[in-house]
Formats: C-alpha cells, sequence, structure tokens
C-alpha cells in the first residue's frame, strides 16, 4: 500500500465510521449478526477446550497403567489376581523402601445419581488403596481428609458437588448402601474430578466383584522404562490379555474422541450460522452502501481511488466485527468461563468447565474476520462496479 493510498483510505475511513451516528440502525444489525455467531461459536468451542484441559492434566508420565487389552477403558477392563501377580514381577517398576514394587490396583464403576437438573446421571467410582496415594508425586491429589481404607467413606471433589446435590451433604446411596462422604477430592481440575474416590475393597464388595480389577497403576522406574515394561508384557503368554499404556496418554485418548466430535459440531454450527450471518449483513451492507452510493462516487470524482475505498470500506466492516466479536467474547467469558457442565454414556462420565481460553479467543476472532470478508466482499464490488456519472446522478 503506498503512501497515498494509506492516507486515502484513512480519510474514508474516518468518513465512514461518522456516518454510523448518524444512521446508525444499519450499524446496529450488522454488529448483531457478528455478535449472535460469534457468541454461539465461542461457547462450542469453550467446551472441548475445557474437556481437552482437564484430559491434559490428568495423571503422570511416570506411571503405566496396566487393563485388559480388548477394554476401551477402565471401567470395562477386568483383570484377574493371577495377572495382577505376574505383572508384579516385571522389569521396569520402581520399588517402595521396602523392595515391594510400586503398583496398585483399582476398581471402577459406574453408578448413578440424580443431577441438580433432576435427570439421572452416570458417575465413575473408582475404588483405590493407600498405595494408589503413594505412587503419585505430591500435590498432584489432594484429599482435604484422610479416607479410613475398610470404610464405605468416598472423597468427592467440588465439581461433582456442583452437578449432584446428594454429594454436598454428609452421605450418599448408591448400589443399596449408604457411603458417608469423609472427604474432598482436589486434584488441579484434572478428569479425577469427575469420580468419586473410596475404599478398593468396599466397592468391589458393594459391586460383587471381589478378587476382580480394572486395572492396575505401574510406577515406571524412569520414564524410558514403559518400552521394555511393555516388551516385558508381550513375551509373556501369561500377559497376552494384558496391555500396558502410559497414564497421561490413556486419559489424553479418552478425552481426545470427545474433544474431536465436539469441535466437529462446533464446526458445522459455525458453517451453518455463518452462512446465515453472511447472507445477511452482506444484505444490510449492500442497502448501507446503496445509501452512500453518490458519496462514494463523490470521493471518487474528486481523486481518491477505488483501492483507498475498498480498503476503507472493509476495515469499517472489520472493525465493527471486532467490536461486536470482543463483546460477545467478554458476555462469554463472564457468564460461562469455569462453569461446570458434564456429558456420561453408560460407560463414561466427563465433568469439566467451560474455557474461554486464549486459543478460543483467536479462533473467534480469526473466524469473525472471515465472515467479515465474504460479507463485504459483493457489496463493495456491486457499488463500485456502476459507472461513475450514473453513480453522481443517483
Amino acid at each position: 500500500m503506498t503512501g497515498r493510498t494509506f492516507r486515502e483510505s484513512a480519510q474514508v475511513l474516518m468518513l465512514l465510521l461518522s456516518t454510523h451516528r448518524v444512521r446508525p440502525r444499519d450499524s446496529l444489525l450488522i454488529a448483531a449478526g457478528f455478535l449472535i455467531t460469534t457468541a454461539t461459536l465461542a461457547v462450542m468451542l469453550a467446551i472441548p477446550s475445557g474437556i481437552e484441559r482437564i484430559g491434559s492434566g490428568t495423571g503422570q508420565s511416570t506411571i503405566a497403567l496396566a487393563l485388559s487389552a480388548s477394554a476401551s477403558d477402565e471401567v470395562s477392563s477386568s483383570l484377574m489376581p493371577e495377572q495382577v501377580a505376574v505383572l508384579s514381577g516385571l522389569p521396569g517398576i520402581a520399588k517402595f523402601a521396602d523392595g515391594k514394587p510400586m503398583m496398585a490396583t483399582q476398581f471402577l464403576a459406574n453408578t448413578k445419581l440424580d443431577r441438580a437438573d433432576g435427570q439421572r446421571s452416570t458417575v465413575l467410582v473408582r475404588g483405590i488403596n493407600a498405595q494408589t496415594l503413594e505412587l503419585l508425586d505430591p500435590g498432584l491429589v489432594d484429599l482435604t481428609n484422610a479416607l479410613h481404607f475398610g470404610s464405605r467413606e468416598v472423597a468427592v471433589s467440588n465439581t461433582l458437588r456442583s452437578q449432584f446435590p446428594a454429594l454436598g451433604g454428609s452421605s450418599v446411596t448408591f448400589q443399596g448402601r449408604d457411603w458417608q462422604v469423609a472427604s474432598g477430592l482436589e486434584t488441579g481440575g484434572s478428569l479425577w474430578e469427575s469420580e468419586i474416590w473410596t475404599d478398593f475393597s468396599a466397592l468391589q464388595a458393594a459391586f460383587n466383584r471381589s478378587g476382580r480389577s480394572s486395572s492396575v497403576w505401574l510406577r515406571l522406574s524412569s520414564e524410558d522404562a514403559l518400552e521394555n515394561l511393555q516388551a516385558a508384557v508381550r513375551d509373556d503368554p501369561r500377559l497376552q490379555e494384558v496391555r500396558i499404556v502410559r497414564q497421561t496418554d490413556y486419559y489424553q485418548q479418552q478425552v481426545g474422541f470427545l474433544v474431536r466430535f465436539v469441535r466437529l459440531a462446533a464446526a458445522g454450527i459455525s458453517v451453518l450460522l455463518g452462512t446465515g450471518a453472511v447472507l445477511a449483513i452482506s444484505t444490510t451492507l449492500g442497502m448501507a452502501l446503496e445509501r452512500r452510493r453518490r458519496e462514494m462516487a463523490t470521493l471518487r470524482a474528486i481523486g481518491f481511488s477505488d483501492a483507498s475505498i475498498v480498503i476503507a470500506s472493509l476495515l469499517d466492516v472489520l472493525l465493527q466485527g471486532a467490536i461486536a466479536t470482543a463483546l460477545a467474547l467478554l458476555c462469554v467469558y463472564a457468564l460461562l468461563d469455569g462453569a461446570s457442565f458434564g456429558t456420561s454414556s453408560a460407560n463414561s462420565a466427563v465433568y469439566a468447565s467451560f474455557s474461554v481460553s486464549a486459543g478460543v479467543m483467536g479462533m473467534v476472532f480469526a473466524y469473525s474476520l472471515a465472515l467479515g470478508l465474504l460479507s463485504a466482499a459483493l457489496p463493495i464490488k456491486r457499488v463500485l462496479g456502476g459507472k461513475l456519472v450514473d453513480a453522481l446522478k443517483d
């Protein structure tokens, strides 16, 4: 852009901006189109952003997960005591101070509880033991009160309490038994906060699964020990039905499908809404530019270049879009960022918080920019495409 074009574009832009005070209706209609579409997209993108955040923040890379080879998750996995015993003797597993392998059996089941909206929804319940907490790095999991293993006590996160009123009391009932809510569960907003944690043996007994484990957590002697452990499992015929995966990878895989699905839905909705918005904004802008047709022609007649008028007109639309988008993001951030939501199926449940992150904001602004360019292209071309003399006569 030459210096002259830049100066002319700035002058035309100031002229266009001054007309918004005289004709506010067109500006408000254009801003409304941007506002509705970008706010909707921001909400849709804040969902997978929140799910992805809890998935990436769950687990640690020095722990491996052993589960059934055919199982897609811990809930559907089942390991026999003999398999657990064989796992304890494999290489690559760290040792406690007494020389025993750093491993902890897990038992997972799901139950149904009433949400705040009255709908029954799935909640995962994880049975743990003292070794479970000893495997984890300090600060990764915080039980506000210690659980008394061997009793029906549960630890519940604030995330679940906000979703299920029954968990806000002193006890909760599931599987025909009363469980004392004895502790809070804080894991830095990870996927574990979507689970109820309780005693391993008590949960097994409640679901009549004594002797069975869903998975085994194995503390690796080093991050690089995973491949040796996986090789040892493959080479042992007693463990042909067992697979080993790094804990962090497992949780990212668990939320990966859901994140992709919601993002695909967001993309579809953004295309549909965007198409409607482009038509609405383009129509409104076309009518507004038609009313400015003589003004545009006058500018061309006194020497302003077509390029400067096109640039100024585009900047005018994009500026309106940017302001409307910023307002939409501000509202969505103020109302939704950090608010909890949940999604569940028969064997899985994720309760997360909306995350209006910098990445979400960037994608919404990029979408707004594309929306503005598509909406403005045809009306500007139509207004500047006619003969100058005809435009001056209008």
